[in-house]
């Protein structure tokens, strides 16, 4: 059965006009062609990219990585992204990360790698370069820095020289979409390598963009990193308040029945004094000198120059000839004062003022609409508040506690996303098209060919028949002598038939005219 109708689509086929052979075969390989398209459509696994590379040597690197690893990969026109098989990211990530390629930076895991022929220079070397690795690895756990490179340039130390060189660094960042580096983020940055490195200073750290702009500054960077500090302060100080504000009313009107903010005003003024004061009215004698003097009158002398005046007068003339003298006294008595030396230095960061805001629920019963407390209660939250917060009114503090009903939020509705959106709807609906495809190429080519393949065209017409007469008409009549002539025949049947003979010689000159 299987050769006969095999043999019969051959004799069909050949039967049909060439063109139409032709046109048959194309349609077949046509069909084909789509079929194995199709299949390979959706034996082919769903892209994922992996990295988009900046620059041509680091996708070559990444490509090497893959091929290493056997990992299949297309790059993406236009972006050069870089894709590989959704089923395989993981392994691909791990692979290349397990190379040091396409993730962060290598650290001081560089140094396992040394041998036992090592050279000082290149130990150095290598420990530079994870230095830098390192210190890249920490910028990037910054909040909004997307990458780093750090570049240490540290001199060779030498006994021989007189002045050493200090080490300098610089630090190209980039920041993620949305982010910005701003000189505060370049401060900090800046201080953190200098720490890392011995007799760095963060004067000698250059911080970049990825814009080329220098963000680090003489003084001005150090003044905005110290204003950051103030303003970092004074809120943990403003929500450290708020939190002792919500611990101590949450046990009264609930976990949701309280709102509270804290505005605090620090003084971050330093000043230092030194007094020196005395008391007048204590004093103490620290010294006293007492002197007298005397002095006597000379005697009067005369006569004659020579030796008799001048030798000395006699007793009697000592002791009764005197013409007066001079005496004087004088006490000197030194005072010691009581002094006070007095040297102040004010803490920074004291609290000048405090601004209270409270906001208070109303009292929610289980079934009803909600009522306001009462004046008793607001007044005990407000004496509450007052101890938490260490409410000082001459500091001129201020507190104000409201009671206002709160806008209850609606539940919210778990959406799930929807279906077209889940993870494994696009693989479903590759599959579905592909088999719809290979249905619709079996039902609307392959299908109607093989009718026609199986179809037997219908015989010829043979030298003894006559062309658009009837078989009925053709065929001998009971009782007829074989062998009689058409011309006879046909004479037969107009007689016989009339109306019938005239239709068939209608048909004649229709399909002549």
């Amino acid at each position: 059965m299987a050769t006969n109708s095999l043999g019969t689509q051959l004799e069909g086929l050949s039967g049909l006009p060439v063109s139409r052979q032709i046109s048959l075969m194309i349609v077949i390989a046509a069909a084909i062609a789509t079929t194995v398209v199709v299949l390979s459509w959706m034996r082919q696994p769903a892209w994922q990219t992996l990295f988009t590379p900046q620059t041509d040597r680091e996708s070559a690197q990444i490509v090497a990585a893959l091929s290493r690893a056997n990992i299949a990969y297309k790059i993406e026109r236009g972006s050069g992204a870089i894709q590989i098989a959704a089923a395989r990211h993981a392994e691909a990530r791990m692979a290349l990360a397990g190379q040091g390629i396409g993730g962060d930076s290598r650290g001081f895991e560089m140094m396992d790698e040394q041998g036992y022929g090592t050279s000082q220079a290149l130990e150095t070397a290598r420990l530079q370069k994870a230095t830098e690795g390192e210190l890249e690895r920490s910028i990037n756990a910054m909040a909004g820095v997307a990458s780093s490179r750090v570049h240490l340039a540290i001199a060779r130390r030498t006994p021989f020289a007189k002045q050493q060189k200090m080490p300098t660094a610089s630090v190209l960042v980039s920041a993620l979409p949305g982010h910005r580096i701003d000189e505060v983020v370049a401060a900090s940055i800046a201080r953190l390598v200098a720490a890392s490195v011995a007799d760095l200073t963060p004067a000698k750290v250059t911080v970049l963009d990825h814009m080329g702009r220098v963000l680090t500054g003489t003084g001005v960077s150090e003044a905005m990193a110290l204003s950051d500090s103030q303003l970092g302060f004074t809120q943990r100080i403003e929500d450290q308040l708020v939190r002792r504000v919500e611990n101590i009313l949450v046990p009264i009107v609930g976990f949701d029945g309280v709102r509270a903010q804290v505005s605090a005003q620090i003084d971050f003024t330093q000043v230092e004094e030194a007094a020196e004061e005395f008391d007048p009215n204590r004093k103490t004698v620290r010294s006293e000198r007492s002197e007298t003097r005397q002095t006597a009158a000379a005697a009067a002398t005369g006569g004659v120059p020579g030796a008799l005046s001048n030798s000395p007068p006699g007793t009697g003339a000592l002791a009764g000839d005197t013409h007066g003298g001079n005496a004087s006294n004088s006490n000197l008595v030194n005072y010691e004062l009581d002094r006070t030396v007095r040297h102040t230095r004010r803490a920074t960061g004291m609290v000048t003022r405090l601004s209270v805001a409270v906001l208070v629920d109303y009292l929610r019963e289980a079934k009803g609409e909600p009522v306001p407390r009462s004046e008793e209660e607001l007044q005990r939250i407000e004496s509450l508040v007052r101890e938490a917060v260490g409410f000082d009114a001459e500091r001129g503090d201020s507190l104000s506690v409201t009671n206002i009903a709160f806008v209850q939020p609606e539940p919210a509705a778990v959406v799930e996303p929807p279906i077209w959106e889940q993870g494994w709807v696009p693989g479903v609906i590759k599959q579905v098209l592909g088999v719809v495809l290979l249905l619709a190429v079996v039902l609307v080519v392959l299908r109607p060919i093989s009718r026609r393949l199986t179809e037997i065209p219908p015989p010829q017409a043979t030298a003894g028949e006559m062309p658009g007469i009837p078989a009925e008409m053709v065929a001998p009549v009971s009782g007829e002598v074989p062998g009689i002539s058409h011309v006879e025949r046909a004479r037969q049947l107009a007689s016989g038939d009339p109306k019938r003979a005239s239709q068939v010689v209608k048909d004649w000159i229709e399909q002549d005219g």
